[in-house]
């Protein structure tokens, strides 16, 4: 959805995590239903598809896969209804190597992927939690926790909060990157005349702007506040509260999880990698992307560990998600954030008014903290016959096409997992709105399952 900012902001980093190789030969990327497909049924007791929906999930998500047009090398998806898992799937490649197809891997719903911009919701929830402990307030000014004065120099009297970083009203903005080496501080971004404040004219809390470096401040913020590394916050409270297998850092995986990390591909006829390359080792845990972590200074440099994207989990593990914030975030009998925290993320912050912030082609219209709504009556729609209301996030980057939604009022919703693109995505326009077509083919084809009865 983001095609305008995750996938072609920076390309310093793009450099760092991409990959390339030359084009394959056509090769059709075809489901082999014993190998790659992975479903679930329902108990009797539980709710469960129509019989001729879950046909129709199986056929059009294998149809999805393949090497031209708008083909996908993978897809996993699931989906609940009445707060119960009533369909998994997983269909292609998590790995694909032409010259060696014994190291071609299926995509399976346990298959980790880095799912860009998704990332955000994740943060926002270590967030939320240091909210409910009492450490973090959301309306104070983001300086007492940052330990540099953040202020916009047209606007030096008004105080830059929490809740405008975690809602992109910040001012903040992408223009002097969003990466930073472990040696800089992120304090060093935001000098007088710096690029990361954008014009004079747009006031703090009063225009969006989606911006990737918000949420680097977001992850200093959680080091400073919790004393912890950013990706050890979100490993030993997160995602260990949400019993998920998953990583802002691979390199800290255990060994039998790295495994099941999948690659990210784009290309016309062929895929090559561009994200989480495959390798035969899993990288060593004293450096990231070539830089040495000795010495890093916790509370120094929030987007050493990607907060803003490089989540790697599976669409399991997002259907984990899916239940905590459907049951206002209790999760197997504990509370990762409390209701009210859930209410916050999920309700508009920031809504469009015509001239208040950019849009990306009327795909964001409004947005909380971490998380945004879809008017199922607006450009932003996914669903294309039925007016479908959600809230959620979507990812996109090197490829990658991710997103968790759920109606809200109820506990119906979905997730779902692309790990590459067979054309360019400026060929990739949607069909009814103002989304991606790959979006598009998942997100109505999963409303469609939802509302079946």
């Amino acid at each position: 959805m983001f095609q305008k900012s995750t996938s072609r902001i920076l390309l310093f980093i793009s450099c760092l995590l991409s990959f390339s190789a030359p084009a394959f030969a056509e090769e059709t990327v075809s489901p082999q239903p014993a190998e790659q497909q992975a479903m679930t049924t329902a108990p009797q007791d539980q709710p469960s598809l129509p019989p001729a929906m879950k046909e129709k999930l199986d056929q059009e998500l294998a149809a999805m896969i393949g090497t031209s047009g708008a083909k996908v090398p993978g897809v996993s998806v699931i989906l609940y209804k009445d707060g119960k898992d009533v369909y998994e799937g997983a269909f292609g490649r998590r790995r694909i190597d032409y010259a060696n197809p014994a190291n071609n891997y299926p995509m399976t719903t346990d298959s980790l992927f880095r799912v860009a911009s998704l990332s955000k919701l994740y943060t926002t929830l270590g967030v939320m939690q240091l909210v409910d402990e009492g450490a973090i307030d959301l309306d104070a000014d983001a300086s007492q926790y940052l330990g540099f004065n953040l202020r916009h120099p047209a606007y030096p009297d008004t105080p830059i909060t929490v809740r405008m970083i975690a809602s992109h009203t910040s001012g903040v903005r992408d223009s002097a990157g969003y990466f930073l080496p472990p040696y800089q501080p992120i304090s060093s971004l935001f000098y007088r005349t710096s690029p990361a404040y954008c014009v004079y004219t747009q006031a703090p809390g009063s225009y969006f702007t989606y911006a990737n470096l918000n949420f680097g401040l977001l992850g200093t913020i959680i080091e400073k506040v919790s004393g912890q590394r950013f990706d050890e916050y979100e490993r030993t409270h997160i995602l260990k509260d949400l019993e998920t297998d998953a990583d802002f850092f691979p390199a800290k995986m255990p060994y039998e999880t790295w495994q099941r990390l999948g690659s990210i591909y784009r290309g016309t006829g062929g895929y090559y990698a561009t994200a989480d390359k495959p390798r035969t080792y899993q990288p060593t845990t004293d450096n990231i992307y070539g830089y040495s972590l000795a010495g890093y200074q916790i509370g120094s440099n929030g987007t050493l560990f990607g907060p803003q994207g490089a989540l790697r989990i599976s669409v399991k593990g997002l259907g984990n998600t899916l239940e905590m914030l459907m049951n206002d975030g209790w999760f197997h009998g504990k509370q990762v954030v409390s209701a009210n925290s859930i209410q916050e993320m999920t309700k508009a912050q920031w809504i469009y008014n015509g001239h208040n912030g950019g849009t990306f082609g009327g795909t964001l219209l409004s947005y909380g903290l971490g998380m945004y709504q879809i008017d199922g009556g607006s450009t932003a729609r996914v669903c294309r016959d039925a007016h479908v209301d959600l809230v959620g996030h979507t990812g996109e980057a090197y490829g990658a096409l991710t997103g968790l939604f759920f109606q809200p009022g109820t506990r119906n919703g979905f997730a779902y997992i692309i790990n590459g693109e067979a054309m360019s995505e400026s060929a990739g326009h949607g069909q009814f709105s103002g989304n991606l077509i790959w979006e598009e083919n998942v997100m109505n084809l999963l409303c469609q399952a939802m509302l079946s009865k």
